[in-house]
């Protein structure tokens, strides 16, 4: 379940959310009218990202259309203009969604030449999934390059992704053109779009530089 907590007094407001499935990420729209979560459901093999919006008469938020991916998903981000939805998912893919729902764009994160070589899959598979571990013997076939977080330039034309193979790259959100990777020597878990985020990959107000702390 999704809840909603007030951040003035830290208590619960409106109704919780149910989901048919595990979220794992969340993510506002940039007008707050939107909130999509991710739905992984590994008994039925259902992959989704659920979009919720305000209800006009009572102020709580409902399912308003549902995404559906081939992979669970592991992270969303909308775009500074939120009419695009980033979603990277547990096979190394990033699919972009209009504000109609339909896929417009996808890349993969995922590059044997870009990867960190400490990088384990089967070890990292193992530890990353422990709770799922009938899952991921059931599903061995699948890639463990996981997109763990993405973040948009403040003018929303660059995405920063990041993953389970030690990178982070750079993509122009409109071709889909990977501009550059920079292989860091371990996963990378987050990018925030806040300079005070630990082990967050930040951007600069003005779009033109990028912080990694190492």
């Amino acid at each position: 379940r999704i809840h909603f907590i007030c951040a003035q007094t830290g208590e619960k407001i409106l109704c919780p959310l149910s989901v048919d499935g595990q979220v794992w990420s969340v993510d506002w729209s940039p007008c707050g009218n939107k909130l999509s979560a991710t739905c992984n459901n590994f008994d039925d093999d259902s992959y989704s990202v659920k979009i919720f919006s305000k209800e006009g008469s009572t102020g709580n938020f409902v399912c308003q259309s549902t995404l559906r991916v081939d992979n669970p998903v592991m992270s969303l981000s909308y775009a500074p203009s939120g009419d695009i939805l980033a979603v990277g998912d547990y096979g190394g893919n990033i699919h972009f969604f209009n504000a109609q729902g339909e896929r417009t764009l996808s890349v993969t994160h995922s590059d044997p030449q870009d990867r960190y070589d400490g990088a384990t899959d089967v070890n990292h598979t193992t530890s990353y999934f422990d709770r799922d571990r009938e899952w991921i013997r059931h599903q061995d076939h699948f890639s463990v390059i996981a997109v763990n977080a993405l973040c948009w330039s403040p003018d929303g034309t660059k995405l920063a992704s990041c993953g389970d193979d030690g990178t982070v790259k750079i993509w122009n959100a409109a071709t889909g053109e990977k501009l550059w990777a920079v292989i860091v020597s371990t996963l990378v878990e987050y990018i925030k779009c806040n300079p005070r985020q630990p082990l967050a990959l930040s951007w600069s107000k003005c779009g033109r530089w990028l912080a990694l702390p190492s």
